[in-house]
């Protein structure tokens, strides 16, 4: 699997305004709604402002205190500092620990180079598992496919070999030996994709329909229980189609048994 760190998650939904800055005088207060978090500076010129940054404020303060600076609201703010270099998975846990509004995700602890929010955590996690299970539902489509031909040429030796009695010498022989090696390797391959499906794949969606259902007892935000809603959709069409592809694999072990 894709390891992915802090850097991969960062929303795209950050804005960066000035400490003294109320939110009230920002220019568009009608599209304060599209932004996640709010990242505040010291400063803000035309260079590199990294090194004024100053914390990050999350959307929930900003709707709360529209007439607050921002250098005000940050000590509300459960935000906290990581190295952009951060397994994004360890990220995650850190999350459900803290249930921090955010995480400013910096580069060798000096440069800023963005926010890691609950959203965009779990939509950058959401799309690695959407990677990973077309990966494997490609690998799990050849294989069965691979097996089923490997079905195919063993009833064509079959059939070929009972036309082939009374050669003279060891062919028949040598045939029905071949038949058996593909016969053995189509119970091995078949037995790997069973495991692989049952102890990875299967268990992994498992656990993550059990990690959303936490989290949505975490929230009352409408959107973001939308949108945990739409992923538990994602995970339980992907147990449906791995429980699919193992009742084939099944039909195909008691078909040529």
């Amino acid at each position: 699997m894709v390891r992915l760190t802090a850097q991969d998650a960062v929303s795209p939904s950050i804005l960066m305004v000035s400490a003294d800055m109320r939110v009230c005088d920002l220019n568009h207060p009608s599209g304060l709604k599209n932004y996640e978090a709010y990242a505040v500076f010291s400063e803000l010129g035309n260079q590199d402002p990294s090194e004024h940054f100053l914390g990050i404020v999350p959307k929930h303060l900003v709707g709360r205190y529209p007439y607050r600076i921002f250098a005000d609201l940050l000590p509300f703010s459960t935000s906290t500092p990581v190295e952009s270099s951060t397994p994004l998975d360890d990220l995650y846990l850190e999350f459900q620990r803290n249930r921090a509004d955010a995480f400013s995700v910096m580069e060798n602890g000096k440069r800023f180079v963005g926010a890691v929010t609950p959203t965009s955590l779990i939509e950058t996690l959401w799309h690695r598992e959407q990677i990973h299970t077309t990966r494997l539902r490609k690998e799990i489509g050849e294989k069965i496919s691979a097996e089923r031909q490997l079905q195919q040429t063993r009833k064509e030796l079959d059939h070929h070999l009972e036309g082939r009695v009374g050669v003279v010498g060891d062919y028949p022989t040598q045939l029905s030996a071949l038949s058996e090696s593909l016969v053995t390797s189509e119970k091995r391959e078949r037995q790997a994709l069973a495991n692989e499906l049952h102890d990875h794949l299967a268990q992994i969606l498992a656990v993550g329909r059990m990690k959303l259902a936490q989290g949505s007892q975490l929230t009352q935000d409408p959107e973001m229980l939308n949108f945990l809603n739409t992923v538990d959709q994602f995970f339980h069409e992907s147990l449906t189609y791995t429980r699919t592809l193992m009742t084939e694999l099944t039909s195909l072990h008691l078909h040529q048994s």
